[in-house]
């Protein structure tokens, strides 16, 4: 399994895609006490019809293009880590890595449980020593169209704001030219609850009070 760093919990949700390779301080060490859940690990063919059950999360609808028929391992699994707050990763490991060419794997991954949406995204690689690989990661909300698109060349990590969205569909399309290995890569997941009515409805009321304030102070 990939040791590409998880996603960091200090983030602030509904932000602009950051990159995070250059943050000091979490390199793999917060992943390395985390509580793991493997609810998939074997071929990707496999996974062809299938729909993978791991915690709130449904993975379904599984595509691959350009892979040939060499072993490689698919790893689903969800991460508790110290802070309490669980994380979601599809990994892929190549065997033997990726060399020279054009791929392409998708999925949809829905939230059952109607207490939480989405909130971040991470795409992750690990390449070999020579530049070529490019990555670029699609997520489409199943339900109103609009995409998030984040992009990796050669190893890095790359984050982004799917913030409230519930049922998406994942992209992946990967091209290696020249000397480029594609060792291995991750997507991975966070979500966060939704707020109760009650709290809406308060502070809607706040706001309307605001509103009213200001325009008593104007007359």
């Amino acid at each position: 399994m990939m040791t590409t760093n998880k996603l960091t919990k200090t983030f602030a949700s509904g932000f602009a895609t950051i990159s995070i390779a250059t943050v000091a301080g979490i390199v793999n060490a917060p992943s390395a006490s985390a509580q793991s859940v493997v609810c998939y690990t074997g071929s990707r063919s496999a996974l062809i019809g299938q729909t993978v059950s791991c915690g709130d999360k449904d993975f379904s609808n599984f595509s691959f293009t350009g892979f040939t028929s060499a072993p490689d391992v698919v790893t689903i699994e969800e991460d508790v880590l110290p802070s309490g707050i669980s994380e979601w990763s599809f990994g892929y490991d190549p065997v033997p890595n990726l060399t020279a060419g054009t791929y392409s794997l998708s999925y949809d991954v829905n939230i059952t449980d109607p207490g939480f949406v989405f909130d971040l995204v991470q795409l992750g690689t690990e390449t070999g020593i020579f530049p070529g690989v490019e990555v670029t990661k699609t997520v489409e909300n199943l339900l109103t169209g609009q995409t998030v698109d984040l992009k990796v060349t050669g190893n890095d990590s790359v984050l982004g704001s799917i913030n409230g969205w519930t049922h998406i569909r994942v992209k992946d399309d990967i091209v290696i030219t020249g000397n480029g290995l594609l060792e291995s890569f991750s997507n991975d997941f966070t979500q966060k609850t939704v707020p109760e009515p009650g709290t809406i409805l308060g502070l809607m009321a706040v706001g309307g009070l605001g509103l009213v304030s200001r325009f008593k102070k104007q007359k």
